[in-house]
Parts: C-alpha cells; sequence; structure tokens
C-alpha cells in the first residue's frame, strides 16, 4: 500500500513504500545576514526550488527559525543511504540550471555560514506515522 504526503509547493508526490530499511538526512542550516533570510528564500523560490526539487525530491522540512538563532532556516532532505545522496547530488551539480542558481546567490551575498549534518534513521523510525502527521498539518 501507498501513502502519498502531497508537497504544496511542487505538487509533486512522495511514495513510502518500504518504512523500515535504511535511512540517510541531510539536515543543513543555513544563518544569513540579518535581515536577509527572507530575501535569500525568495531567490530560492524562484530560482533554486524547483531545479533542486527535480533531482532531489520533495524535502521533509523547509522552514524559518523561530526560536534560537535568528536569520537563520533549515531544511531536510532523506536519501536510502549515502550512494542516493551522492548520485542526486552529482545529478543537481551537473544541471546548468542549479549552477546558475549557485552563481546568484554567490553574487548577492546573504549567507554567513552553514551547519551541516547526515543523520541515520533508527532503527524504530517510521515513516509512515511521519507522513501520516505532516498530512494531518496540510494546508487544504
Amino acid at each position: 500500500m501507498f501513502f502519498r504526503l502531497t508537497y504544496a509547493v511542487t505538487k509533486k508526490y512522495l511514495y513510502i513504500t518500504n518504512v523500515r530499511t535504511a535511512m540517510l538526512f541531510d539536515m543543513r542550516t543555513y544563518h544569513c545576514r540579518p535581515g536577509t533570510a527572507g530575501q535569500h528564500l525568495e531567490l530560492y523560490g524562484r530560482h533554486g526550488f524547483a531545479v533542486q526539487s527535480r533531482h532531489m525530491g520533495a524535502p521533509l522540512v523547509y522552514a524559518l527559525t523561530e526560536s534560537g538563532p535568528q536569520n537563520s532556516y533549515t531544511h531536510v532532505w532523506a536519501y536510502k543511504n549515502a550512494a542516493d545522496r551522492e548520485a542526486r547530488r552529482a545529478g543537481m551539480m551537473a544541471d546548468p540550471e542549479w549552477r546558475a542558481y549557485r552563481d546568484m546567490i554567490t553574487q548577492v551575498d546573504f549567507m554567513m555560514h552553514q551547519d551541516n549534518r547526515l543523520l541515520n534513521a533508527t532503527s524504530f523510525y517510521d515513516a509512515r506515522s511521519a507522513a501520516q502527521t505532516l498530512l494531518t498539518f496540510a494546508r487544504p
């Protein structure tokens, strides 16, 4: 049985089939210069999101910081394993549209630094339950 999680921005679907396989999560937090996080996300929304999603699929999380260090946002992507992550990222990095977006971001200089973490799913993590929880919060 498939559970379908609709991602509102792209209207693409994430199909979760085997939830007990190993998963790798890539969590990235970007810290922007004061007052520029919104501008950074606006630029990404117009020029980066579609091309990144085409290669990486829908992110599990893409959120602005509400408490804690301000002027930052975090996104989380899921992969089957390190090889899956490497293959998807290589495809994205070779995409001229992604390279053009990266050039734009470099020129505007919004980012101060970023934190990256690769996380392994625990043995009791249940992606189906997580997907069901996300669906309860989905916007109509």
